[in-house]
């Protein structure tokens, strides 16, 4: 319990339990489940290079769905590196808390803002750089949950996963329409200027079997997802 419920004073060192030494640069993100700080490693620093930036997150409580959360990002970012796309490496967990890359780049929804004021264009290299992480990881059957703007960083080699759902086997095409369905839903709100997923099919950025059948597919998935958790409440 040394981490969790934690409210740490910003300039001040912190010594994580594998010995590390940490300063607290700045608060940078308050999640439901987690709170994230900037630190710079000691001078001494083993486990890291010294005097490098990190991020440090900790489980807001010693609640299990808060605890659980940080622990699973270890597998799961191992899991998204062996993918070949980038992602900040997590180089120490503990019982409510882990430490990873820094990642310096823009962060999802602030490249989203400026993308937005800039009128859209679909032929930015931001833009295009996000299709291609789809691609990426769609051609390896691959789907990431959650990779809302907040959980990813723009940076000068790419999008960087910084954060996210579980990373799942789907079909190529089950995925690419689901990273396109979550761009729309969380990404472009409040109203979607485009359908992502058609724009998809007439930009010839990915060649759908057949996009109906697989949008057909996903209202499925959601209808039989939301029926049952309506069951898990009324049972519970």
């Amino acid at each position: 319990k040394i981490f969790a419920e934690r409210d740490f004073s910003l300039g001040s060192w912190v010594t994580t339990p594998n010995g590390t030494r940490l300063f607290l640069i700045n608060r940078v993100d308050d999640g439901n489940k987690s709170i994230v700080y900037k630190c710079q490693t000691g001078p001494h620093a083993k486990s890291y290079a010294p005097l490098s930036v990190v991020a440090l997150k900790v489980a807001r409580s010693d609640e299990e769905k808060h605890v659980s959360s940080v622990l699973g990002e270890k597998y799961k970012a191992d899991t998204i590196a062996s993918l070949n796309v980038l992602t900040s490496q997590i180089y120490e967990v503990g019982g409510n808390y882990n430490v990873r890359d820094w990642v310096e780049g823009v962060r999802g929804d602030v490249w989203y803002a400026a993308w937005k004021s800039r009128g859209q264009d679909i032929r930015e290299n931001g833009f295009q750089d996000l299709i291609a992480l789809w691609r990426a990881l769609a051609k390896q059957g691959r789907y990431v949950q959650s990779l809302k703007a907040d959980n990813v960083i723009y940076t000068s080699r790419g999008w960087s996963i910084i954060d996210s759902g579980s990373v799942q086997y789907v079909d190529k095409d089950e995925a690419m329409f689901r990273f396109c369905f979550c761009f729309d839903k969380f990404w472009q709100r409040p109203v979607p200027p485009f359908n992502t997923a058609q724009l998809c099919v007439e930009k010839k950025w990915w060649k759908f079997d057949n996009l109906e059948e697989t949008r057909e597919a996903h209202q499925e998935r959601l209808r039989v997802r939301k029926e049952e958790k309506q069951k898990r409440r009324e049972e519970c």
